[in-house]
C-alpha cells in the first residue's frame, strides 16, 4: 500500500493560526515579504519523467492548492490537526505565510504538488526552517515528493535559512522516512505516541534535522543562483 506523500512536521495552534507565520510557539506581527529568487518558473522532471514547473503559486493555482491540502487533512494521518478541511483564508493564512511553491503539469498545467518553507522556531531561532509538502492524491508514486526536496534544501539556503527540521514524521508514512534518510537528515529522537492517526491511532513520530552550511544555493534553469537573504 503506498503511503502518502504529504510531509508536515510542525505542530499547528490556535495562536499560530491567527498570526500567519505558524511556528509552534506563535507567530510574528511582522508580515513576511516573499524573497526575490531568480529563476523561477523552473523546468523539472521527476525520476519517473514527469515534466513539471516549479514556480510561485499564483492566484489561478489557489483553488487546486486548496482541494490538494483539503484532501490530505481528510485522510487525517499525515499532519497533526483534527479539522478535516480549512476555508480559503485559513489556508492562505496558513501554507501562504512565508514562502511557498507549487509544481504544475507542463503539459495540463495542473497543480501537482506544492510545499512552503518557513521558521519551525521564531526569533532568536528562526533562522532554521520547517517544511510541509503535498502531492496530489492522483500523481502520487511518480517521484514528485522527492524532486520538490530537491528543489526545497537548496531554496532554504536561497531564502537564508541555515538548517531544516522536521518535528512529526509519523513513522507509519515509510515514504517520509525514506525520503529524509536517503537526503541526509539527522535522525534527532523518537516522540512515542504523539498522533492520533485516522487508521493507526496512537503514532509515533521521528524528528529530522539536516544543517544547510554546505547546501548549493537554488539555480533556475539559466543556471543562475540567488545570493542568500535574511531568513527572518
Amino acid at each position: 500500500v503506498y503511503t502518502p506523500l504529504c510531509i508536515y512536521f510542525s505542530f499547528y495552534n490556535k495562536q499560530a493560526r491567527t498570526t500567519g507565520s505558524m511556528s509552534p510557539y506563535g507567530g510574528s506581527a511582522t508580515p513576511h515579504t516573499p524573497v526575490p529568487i531568480s529563476g523561477l518558473p523552473k523546468a523539472c522532471v521527476t525520476r519517473h519523467g514527469l515534466a513539471c514547473m516549479l514556480d510561485r503559486p499564483q492566484e489561478s493555482d489557489l483553488d487546486q492548492c486548496l482541494a490538494i491540502f483539503n484532501d490530505v487533512l481528510e485522510e487525517g494521518d499525515s499532519y497533526p490537526f483534527e479539522q478535516e478541511s480549512m476555508t480559503m483564508d485559513e489556508f492562505k493564512a496558513y501554507y501562504l505565510s512565508y514562502e511557498a511553491f507549487v509544481m504544475r503539469h507542463n503539459e495540463s498545467s495542473e497543480v501537482v504538488g506544492m510545499f512552503y518553507i518557513k521558521p519551525n522556531f521564531p526569533g532568536r531561532c528562526s533562522h532554521i526552517c520547517n517544511g510541509g509538502f503535498c502531492v496530489a492524491r492522483a500523481w502520487r508514486g511518480k517521484g514528485l515528493a522527492r524532486r520538490m526536496a530537491e528543489e526545497y534544501l537548496p531554496l532554504a539556503k536561497t531564502i537564508g535559512f541555515k538548517g531544516s527540521m522536521f518535528n512529526l514524521v509519523f513513522v507509519t508514512n515509510v515514504a517520509s522516512l525514506h525520503l529524509w534518510r536517503s537526503m541526509g537528515f539527522t535522525e534527532l529522537g523518537r516522540i512515542p505516541k504523539v498522533g492520533n492517526l485516522k487508521g493507526h491511532g496512537y503514532t509515533d513520530a521521528i524528528q529530522f534535522f539536516k544543517d544547510l552550511e554546505d547546501q548549493q544555493p537554488f539555480q533556475g534553469n539559466d543556471g543562475d543562483s540567488t545570493d542568500d537573504a535574511q531568513a527572518d
